[in-house]
């Protein structure tokens, strides 16, 4: 949450941010939004992209379908 501008000295805003990256990192959700990124960053890397060598993931709608199966199955 935004604390706005509050009077918080740098110890508490790290604790403040901290604990906001705890509650983001544990909420049910968060599994699939890492792995939508993860898709987003295979879909944007061409196969020229040094990083990326030797990464054999597809990106498409059918994988990432599937990828959803998989995180429905873990949910449930």
């Amino acid at each position: 949450m935004y604390t706005g501008g509050s009077n918080l000295s740098g110890g508490d805003i790290d604790d403040t941010i901290k604990q906001q990256k705890d509650a983001i990192r544990s909420h049910p959700l968060f599994p699939l939004l890492v792995c939508l990124f993860e898709k987003c960053e295979l879909a944007t890397c061409t196969p020229r992209d040094s990083s990326r060598e030797g990464t054999n993931d597809v990106v498409s709608a059918a994988s990432f379908k599937g990828d959803l199966e998989d995180f429905k199955q873990t949910v449930w």
